[in-house]
């Protein structure tokens, strides 16, 4: 059975329940095991360096994944060793509007927290588009399906940067859009990801946050050691 956010051990707080001490963790982070660039060991040096009290390794995975058992033995073994909480982690692909995720079972087992992102739009025959043939009026009305798709079905703990492609792709992602997945967050007590890699503006992000009070997943999106801590940071400035 797969598991809310609300029956997993008060990983998240609702937004208008962050204090200072919740703030301090980075429940996005990528290793040299996909596509970052420092070792599970150096990120929880640095995190004990920079004061975080929470930690997330959550890499790219598929189904085939089979790495994935080994690196989250090693990343638990490495967590005893250290101060900080140290949560095994996956960064999941969306597939489809019914919220399917790119995992097995087996590896959600493995998991305290598993992220749904939305990082390809599928087309009709099992593949996917290429995003430079999107209409753009059409761009974010299709992430946001993909995305309320994974929030109806509760596949995961966290929907990942939502309207992070609309925005990394220079189209935006309409408040009024980002609204409604926050109030589904709520129904289906799912974490909303606030990550500073995508969010274009924080402060509107965070005004919406304190009007609909989704859980709240604190990330990153850790590929280089200097981005352990960033949104945590910026957060900080601003509430």
């Amino acid at each position: 059975m797969i598991k809310l956010m609300s029956e997993n051990n008060g990983i998240f707080s609702q937004f208008c329940n962050l204090t200072p001490d919740l703030l301090d963790c980075d429940l996005h982070i990528h290793t040299v095991a996909t596509d970052g660039k420092a070792s599970v060991k150096e990120v929880i040096v640095h995190a004990e360096k920079i004061g975080l009290r929470r930690i997330a390794f959550t890499e790219h995975v598929r189904a085939d994944s089979e790495w994935f058992f080994k690196f989250a033995d090693d990343v638990r073994e490495l967590g005893r060793q250290t101060k900080v909480t140290v949560l095994v982690g996956c960064e999941a692909r969306i597939l489809d509007n019914k919220g399917t995720l790119d995992i097995t079972d087996t590896i959600r087992r493995e998991c305290d927290v598993v992220l749904g992102s939305v990082h390809r739009f599928p087309d009709s025959t099992g593949g996917y588009l290429a995003f430079s043939e999107v209409p753009a009026q059409e761009f974010a009305q299709i992430e946001f399906e993909l995305a309320l798709g994974f929030l109806r079905h509760g596949h995961g703990d966290v929907l990942a940067h939502p309207g992070g492609m609309s925005i990394k792709f220079g189209y935006g992602f309409p408040n009024g859009l980002l609204r409604q997945l926050m109030r589904k967050a709520c129904e289906r007590g799912i974490a909303i990801e606030l990550n500073s890699s995508y969010i274009s503006n924080m402060y509107d992000f965070c005004s919406l946050a304190r009007e609909e009070n989704p859980l709240i997943s604190i990330g990153s999106d850790v590929h280089k050691i200097d981005e352990l801590g960033q949104c945590r940071n910026i957060l900080k400035e601003i509430l």
